[in-house]
């Protein structure tokens, strides 16, 4: 079974990924699960994605693929400090769930009859701008 769990501190309706309780779930769902998924993607790495990435790993241990999408930000928990968020991020990756900064969650697709939910996520590079006129040393 693969899930998308979409998180924060109040969950907002995505018009592209429709909640629907069963595939595609709210971190109160999580909460509330009968059994650990076999895959799951959690859309936003700030304090709330990365306590149900931690949820998730903790309890559906090495069973439970986990990856961690942080849309648009280059550190996940990135309101706190560089030092903070890079050790959470360490703990996050040790334990096993794969984090993706800089990643944008394109389409999910749920096919029911076969309990899945596919995902393409669209990861951006950061690349500065050509330089104008000579280089200096």
């Amino acid at each position: 079974d693969n899930f998308l769990v979409c998180t924060g501190g109040w969950f907002r309706q995505l018009p592209k990924f429709p909640i629907d309780g069963e595939f595609i779930i709210t971190s109160q769902h999580v909460l509330k699960l009968q059994e650990w998924p076999k895959s799951c993607l959690i859309l936003g790495a700030r304090a709330n994605g990365c306590e149900i990435a931690t949820v998730l790993k903790a309890f559906g241990g090495s069973e439970t693929e986990t990856h961690l999408v942080n849309e648009g930000r280059d550190r996940v928990f990135d309101e706190e400090d560089e030092d903070v968020s890079a050790y959470v991020q360490e703990g996050l990756e040790r334990s096993g769930v794969t984090v993706h900064n800089r990643t944008k969650l394109e389409y999910a697709k749920v096919d029911a009859e076969r309990g899945t939910v596919e995902c393409r996520l669209v990861q951006s590079v950061w690349m500065p701008p050509p330089r104008q006129g000579p280089r200096r040393k």
